[in-house]
């Protein structure tokens, strides 16, 4: 997390006392030629546990050509085999093999207490498995609405948080964003404002954390906020110590207001570098964490501001006001590619971790799939275009996968109080 003196505050989320029921490893049912089901132990794409996803139960009766000794490569694309499985349980198909047949189209959309705010990746999507669950969050001005959805598209529940302000009893101080961290012992909602950082329940019941901001006493030339959510392996980027929750480390390397920052997504183990940060600049940090956070790389800007940065097996992308999207070897700082994705400024770019597809999206009104490939004789990453769609007179500021194989997505639009939401056909 930043603030407006360009620091990146280090924490450590030690696990509760008591744990809220035992977690499972993630385990991926694949069905055999002969009929049966073999479960095949997810090393690579599902190397850390998660809370937010249980064990699938298998279904039975099912001939599908699979080849066992590699997970992702089935006989049948990720669409076909999506439907041999109870639906509550897709989160954890890898979809579709050929991303040149990706399509989506448009679900019914959630409605929500307040307008977007035109603010930075203003969308937030935690998936609950076990309970069949997606949570929401949106930001208008001081108010932060939580949107719980049950995946049936039946159910949804409704709860507003408030920015808080020390002594006083209703705050005005604007928040600048919310997120889920999805850490191994819990999950926690973030929010930053112009005055503190306040960290939630993942519900969003219980606000088990509050830190609030030095401000000067005087009014001067440089403002003070929190902005900027990641959490790396065990460690959450954040602020202060109280409780469970103690301040690790304080990162000082940007000159410039910071944007966003991102962790390693992937899951990878092997990644060198597991934080990105970005800056108005459009300077992007590397960072390894540990006990004390390295910086591996400085990647200078271009005097253009990096509004959203994501950090998948190793490359750096990177979403700018200038509508481009620069893909950089975290180490090295070695630029693959370059992309001219938008006609105006990117508001948010997600990366679905298990697939490789890539979302971006802008004040163009339009959000776009790419893919993301490694090249296995030059270990280089690719970028190719999938799939777009124009949400008509929108000025887009969020947009998120709503699972990790990208099957769907959703959409916000400043002013607008709905969730769009779009699923692979």
């Amino acid at each position: 997390m930043c603030n407006g003196s360009y620091k990146l505050a280090c924490f450590n989320i030690r696990p509760l006392a008591e744990t809220r029921g035992k977690l499972n490893d993630d385990w991926l049912f694949v069905p055999r030629t002969s009929g049966m089901l073999k479960q095949a132990r997810l090393h690579e794409h599902y190397c850390m546990t998660s809370p937010t996803t249980g064990v699938a139960k298998q279904p039975k009766n099912v001939d599908v050509d699979v080849d066992v000794t590699h997970p992702r490569r089935y006989g049948c694309n990720g669409r076909e085999l999506r439907s041999l499985f109870p639906h509550p349980i897709h989160p954890i198909i890898i979809p579709v093999d050929n991303p040149s047949e990706i399509m989506y189209h448009k679900e019914k959309s959630i409605q929500t207490k307040n307008s977007a705010s035109a603010l930075y990746n203003n969308l937030s999507v935690l998936r609950i498995a076990p309970r069949s669950l997606t949570y929401f969050t949106v930001v208008h001005a001081n108010t932060v609405s939580i949107v719980s959805a049950s995946w049936d598209g039946l159910n949804y529940s409704h709860r507003q948080l408030q920015s808080k302000e020390p002594n006083v009893a209703t705050s005005t101080s604007l928040i600048m964003q919310a997120a889920w961290c999805v850490l191994p012992s819990r999950d926690l909602l973030v929010l930053t404002s112009q005055k503190g950082i306040q960290m939630y329940e993942s519900d969003g019941s219980i606000m088990v954390y509050w830190h609030a901001l030095d401000t000067p006493e005087t009014p001067t030339a440089q403002a003070v906020f929190a902005r900027g959510i990641a959490s790396v392996r065990e460690n959450y980027i954040c602020v202060v110590k109280a409780g469970n929750i103690t301040l690790s480390e304080v990162l000082e390397e940007h000159k410039e207001s910071i944007t966003d920052m991102a962790s390693e997504c992937s899951g990878s183990q092997e990644c060198i570098a597991d934080m990105v940060s970005a800056d108005d600049a459009g300077t992007l940090c590397v960072w390894k964490s540990g006990e004390e956070f390295q910086l591996l790389n400085k990647i200078t800007g271009f005097d253009m501001s990096c509004s959203s940065v994501k950090l998948w097996k190793g490359t750096v992308v990177a979403g700018y006001g200038t509508g481009q999207i620069r893909l950089y070897e975290a180490v090295t700082g070695i630029l693959h590619a370059e992309v001219n994705a938008h006609a105006r400024w990117i508001y948010s770019l997600d990366i679905a971790p298990f697939s490789g597809l890539l979302l971006s999206a802008a004040e163009d009104s339009f959000v776009r799939v790419w893919h993301l490939s490694l090249t296995p004789e030059s270990n280089c990453v690719e970028i190719s275009h999938m799939y777009n769609e124009c949400v008509t007179d929108t000025q887009i500021c969020g947009a998120k996968f709503c699972d990790g194989d990208g099957y769907a997505f959703a959409v916000t639009g400043y002013d607008l109080s709905e969730i769009i939401r779009y699923t692979q056909t």
